[in-house]
C-alpha cells in the first residue's frame, strides 16, 4: 500500500499567514492509527487494538501528538472542531478493521461553513459620462456581532 500526502520531495512547506518571509512554520504531527509495526501488516486488526500499539509506541512531544478517541461525545467534539473553524471529524467504528476504499464503518462528517455578505455595485452609464465609473463593495459582519 502507497500512501501520498501533500508534500513533494525536495519542496518547502508554505509559512500560514502571519510568518515573516524566512521566518519557519512550526509543524505538529498528530498519529492517529498503525498500519504496519515490525514487519507485521496490521489492517485487518480492529481499530481499538490498532490505536492501542500505537498509544503504547508513541512518544508525546511539541512535535508528536496521539490523537485519541472520544467515546459517546461525537457532538461534543463536533462543537469544538466547528468553533475552532475545522473542516469537520471522522466518526470510525471502534471494532473495525481498515479499508483502502469508503465504508459505513468510518464516516466523514464535513462542517458546513457559512458567511453572509452584501455586495452593492455602482456603474455611471458610459453616455452619461465622460469617464466610465464602476464600484463595487462587498460587506461582511464579524462572528458574534
Amino acid at each position: 500500500m502507497q500512501q501520498r500526502t501533500g508534500f513533494q520531495p525536495g519542496k518547502r512547506r508554505l509559512p500560514r499567514l502571519g510568518y515573516l518571509p524566512g521566518q519557519g512554520a512550526s509543524v505538529v504531527y498528530y498519529a492517529f492509527d498503525l498500519l504496519y509495526l515490525d514487519g507485521f501488516d496490521l489492517r485487518r486488526v480492529t481499530l481499538e487494538q490498532r490505536k492501542q500499539l500505537l498509544q503504547e509506541r508513541i512518544v508525546a512531544g511539541d512535535v508528536a501528538h496521539f490523537s485519541d478517541h472520544y467515546f459517546e461525545k461525537g457532538l461534543d467534539l463536533f462543537e469544538a472542531a466547528k468553533q475552532r473553524e475545522l473542516e469537520g471529524i471522522v466518526a470510525k467504528k471502534r471494532s473495525s478493521i481498515y479499508e483502502e476504499k469508503r465504508s459505513r464503518d468510518w464516516l466523514k462528517i464535513k462542517i458546513t461553513q457559512r458567511q453572509e455578505c452584501v455586495i452593492g455595485g455602482y456603474t455611471i452609464p458610459r453616455a452619461a459620462a465622460i469617464i466610465s465609473a464602476r464600484s463595487c463593495l462587498a460587506c461582511l459582519t464579524r462572528r458574534g456581532g
